[in-house]
């Protein structure tokens, strides 16, 4: 004898798809409200806090401007193209 089954199930244990999608939502808000709550405590916790003392800033004091005095003779036109010749060897090696 086929029992049906379908009759002896406790509808207690019977899962309902609206019901699951209300437990996600309930959580949802649960979970939002705790990020509130914590979210509130943080900005009360860091209105708090002292803020930083700036001090003065150091500035750098010189007598005058730096001045560099270079002390070489020219080159004749003739050594510049001797200098540019053997630049021009050495690039291309």
């Amino acid at each position: 004898m086929a029992r049906d089954y379908s009759t002896t199930i406790d509808k207690r244990f019977t899962i309902n798809p609206e019901e699951s999608i209300m437990n996600v939502i309930k959580h949802m808000e649960a979970a939002f409200i705790v990020a509130l709550g914590l979210a509130a405590a943080g900005s009360v916790a860091l209105d708090s806090a002292k803020p930083a003392q700036a001090t003065a800033p150091v500035v750098a004091t010189t007598a005058g401007i730096p001045v560099v005095h270079v002390t070489a003779k020219r080159l004749t036109p003739v050594e510049k193209q001797q200098l540019l010749a053997l630049e021009r060897v050495r690039s291309r090696a």
